[in-house]
């Protein structure tokens, strides 16, 4: 529960839910116990620091960084304008249909058939602001776990 899968090279959306939960579990255990320590969360605080909290801040760096460089690419009008033509062309170039599976019939699934530019790069743009908002959210809780520590440096 308390280590990244893939280390400072882990998916942190795919385990943003986990990393979520671990951080505010350790941050309840820090502050429930204080400084009598009931749960051993102090003695066990170093390795927890090794396997989870120093690779997440590595982690966190890494993925905001790549993550405001594609923000950028979005935003450029130059790079939509690239970026439509190449999706198209290598679009045109796959010789396999692609579908989606948009619900079920009285006959099977339905599925509808992906084009160029079926996921705008407006949705894109609102889904990597949304990866950006939960890494945020997720060093917010790191200063949070780090405050409620008794010892904090």
């Amino acid at each position: 529960m308390c280590v990244l899968p893939q280390g400072v090279t882990s998916d942190l959306c795919a385990h943003s839910s986990r990393i979520i939960s671990s951080l505010n579990l350790i941050r309840f255990l820090l502050l429930r116990d204080g400084s009598v320590n009931k749960t051993g969360i102090v003695e066990l605080f170093p390795r927890l620091e090794s396997s989870l909290l120093h690779p997440l801040r590595k982690a966190l760096d890494l993925s905001k960084a790549h993550y405001d460089l594609k923000l950028k690419e979005l935003c450029d009008p130059y790079t939509r304008k690239e970026r439509l033509k190449e999706e198209k062309r290598l679009f045109e170039a796959l010789e396999a249909d692609i579908s989606i599976a948009a619900g079920l019939a009285d006959d099977g699934p339905v599925s509808v058939p992906l084009k160029p530019g079926d996921i705008s790069l407006d949705e894109q743009r609102k889904s990597v602001e949304g990866a950006l908002n939960t890494f945020e959210h997720m060093k917010g809780l790191l200063a949070w776990l780090y405050e409620a520590h008794p010892h904090a440096k």
